[in-house]
């Protein structure tokens, strides 16, 4: 391969390289309003005070499912911590079952959530929130996160 045949493949992958650094960072899809929040914000039409209300329990819905995490995460490093120590099956049972009621509280504070986002609903959107809660789980599956 001669220089000039070499320099035209190197311009050529940079400007491969700067398109697809435009679109990444232009990329519609990208731009903040979208995600789970702003889709409920939109699908039920909330007005400005609702949406406040709407944020402060997503600040409160983070708190509690970080501290359930963590909690789980502890569950499971002792859970784990048993394959290097004893493999006492009374106490994998035991860390197994509590990692589950941790999963069962994770469950209920996400259901209760969705209480309280119905609560802020007024009588003309509860018909929009019914037809929000058929979509609930894929809109919070963590594929479909990665997309939005």
């Amino acid at each position: 391969m001669n220089k000039s045949k070499f320099h035209l493949l190197i311009i050529i992958v940079l400007l491969i390289g700067n398109v697809v650094l435009l679109f990444l960072l232009f990329n519609p899809l990208n731009k903040q309003g979208e995600g789970p929040k702003y889709y409920i914000i939109n699908a039920l039409k909330f007005d400005e005070i609702q949406s406040l209300k709407y944020e402060k329990e997503i600040g409160i819905h983070r708190e509690l499912t970080n501290l359930n995490e963590e909690k789980m995460n502890e569950l499971r490093n002792s859970l784990y911590q048993q394959l290097m120590y004893s493999q006492n099956k009374r106490v994998t049972d035991s860390l197994i079952s509590l990692i589950g009621e941790q999963q069962i509280l994770a469950e209920q504070i996400n259901y209760n959530h969705f209480l309280k986002i119905k609560d802020f609903c007024k009588a003309h959107q509860i018909r929009d929130f019914q037809s929000l809660t058929k979509e609930i789980a894929q809109l919070f599956a963590t594929k479909h996160r990665k997309k939005l």
